[in-house]
């Protein structure tokens, strides 16, 4: 129960990191629509990358992997959060 639990968790942080990277990377090199594109993949190759972190080795590693991703997800919102709230003059 408790390596599901963890799955969940560490697909959702995942889902989290690659939306953003990939949606964030996509719009840099093309036009604005295909972000939207660029950021589905992303949440779909994020969770499965982040149930496969926590579940590969026969879950020797959960908690850590859970950590890590949810750690970089809180980087990267708070990164975001900067450059949207950070005023240019």
């Amino acid at each position: 129960m408790l390596r599901t639990v963890f799955a969940l968790l560490g697909g959702i942080a995942g889902a989290l990191n690659g939306g953003a990277l990939l949606a964030m990377a996509t719009a840099a090199i093309f036009p604005h629509a295909y972000a939207v594109i660029g950021g589905l993949a992303g949440l779909g190759a994020g969770f499965g990358g982040g149930v496969w972190l926590v579940l590969h080795r026969n879950s020797r590693w959960a908690g850590s992997a859970v950590v890590g991703l949810w750690a970089v997800a809180i980087l990267i919102a708070l990164c975001l959060g900067f450059v949207a709230l950070s005023r240019q003059r």
